[in-house]
């Protein structure tokens, strides 16, 4: 009636298209530009092939392969106990993401407790742990995106768990966490390593042959 517009503000949803970049024409040579892969390292490489291997004996697969994201790194399946890695990755971010998925199986994280988003902030700080763990035993830098990454779920899971009624907190206990990476940790570790000495003496036998039968 003053010759004032009525505005109303309304919420709509629309759907929309998101791309990968594997699904541009971005040249793959510019994808490391983009993307971080890692580095090249001879010691993450060689000590990559030996915790596979140890891996593999314990019943769980590992598979170089195109995953559906060029973002995403790795994933591991419970019910076909598979170990998936980007066959993009560098030696470095291989051997980090490679640790972190086989930590989830060593630690028997399910696809059920994954449905619940308190569990899934559990179960991946209980995997950064272990990680941190199997590097720092080995002499490797734990890189900051791995502190940050365990810092972040560590920080979410604690929120949610203050968040729950009295009676539901019960369900979920840090102590518990903890000592189920040590446990997991201390159950690995001995016949790891040993895996490892095998490698390794075995590697130092074909060098002495070699050198022998060069001399000769």
């Amino acid at each position: 009636k003053r010759g004032e517009i009525e505005v109303k503000s309304v919420m709509r949803f629309k759907l929309g298209s998101v791309f990968d970049i594997s699904q541009t024409d971005c040249p793959v040579a510019e994808y490391p530009r983009l993307v971080s892969f890692g580095e090249v390292s001879q010691d993450h490489a060689t000590l990559y092939e030996q915790l596979r291997s140890y891996c593999e004996d314990q019943g769980f697969s590992v598979e170089e392969t195109a995953l559906r994201s060029i973002k995403l790194r790795g994933s591991y399946t419970p019910s076909t106990n598979e170990i998936r890695l980007n066959e993009k990755l560098q030696d470095t971010q291989k051997l980090g993401t490679f640790l972190h998925e086989m930590s989830h199986a060593f630690l028997d994280h399910t696809v059920e407790a994954f449905r619940s988003e308190i569990s899934e902030h559990q179960h991946e700080f209980e995997a950064d742990g272990l990680t941190i763990m199997f590097l720092s035993r080995f002499g490797l830098e734990v890189t900051e995106g791995t502190k940050d990454h365990l810092a972040s779920h560590y920080q979410s899971f604690l929120e949610q768990i203050e968040a729950l009624p009295a009676e539901e907190q019960k369900k979920y206990n840090l102590n518990l966490s903890m000592d189920k990476v040590n446990n997991t940790y201390k159950e690995h570790i001995g016949a790891m390593e040993e895996h490892l000495n095998q490698l390794n003496a075995g590697a130092q036998s074909e060098d002495y042959e070699e050198e022998w039968e060069q001399e000769m």
